[in-house]
């Protein structure tokens, strides 16, 4: 079996290992599982990431503001599309009540099928711009870079990228 090549969602894992964070929460689904494969296959690394995952969303975006504010440092949360980034606004609040870094990585609809009313289909931007500091939609892997070295907003309010 031949080793696979690396993607965006490899260069997201690489990013978030880099901040020290050893774990993700989430939810998996057809929106995020590119990034849970990744995940998966940091297990080879020096430092491996662990994905817990919860039964619902909004329980996966509690443990990440629970992990950020008892580890010091970033929780990452992870969701697909529609109903599953809804979830997690409540924790995502909780996180910005408290002043406490998460980041919410959150799977999308297609870029074909952005604005045609495609099932599940939510506009994300829109949704978590009252909860986050910043916002941004990864499209391609070569768009994923800047995110994730500039910063943009309050230090320490809860990060939600779409990928």
């Amino acid at each position: 079996m031949t080793e696979q090549q690396p993607n965006g969602a490899d260069f997201v894992v690489s990013r978030v290992q880099q901040w020290g964070v050893d774990h993700v929460f989430g939810y998996p689904g057809d929106g995020n599982n590119a990034l849970v494969g990744a995940i998966r296959r940091s297990q080879h690394h020096q430092q491996p990431l662990e994905f817990i995952q919860a039964r619902h969303e909004e329980s996966a975006a509690f443990m990440a503001v629970g992990y950020a504010k008892y580890s010091g440092l970033p929780g990452v949360v992870t969701a697909t599309q529609g109903p599953g980034a809804l979830h997690l606004l409540t924790g995502l609040y909780d996180a910005k009540l408290d002043s406490v870094p998460v980041v919410a990585i959150i799977g999308q609809q297609p870029t074909t099928t952005l604005g045609s009313g495609d099932q599940q289909e939510v506009d994300l931007h829109t949704l978590f711009q009252d909860v986050s500091g910043f916002t941004l939609q990864v499209s391609t892997p070569n768009s994923s870079h800047w995110p994730w070295t500039k910063h943009s907003g309050r230090p320490s309010a809860p990060q939600a990228l779409r990928w």
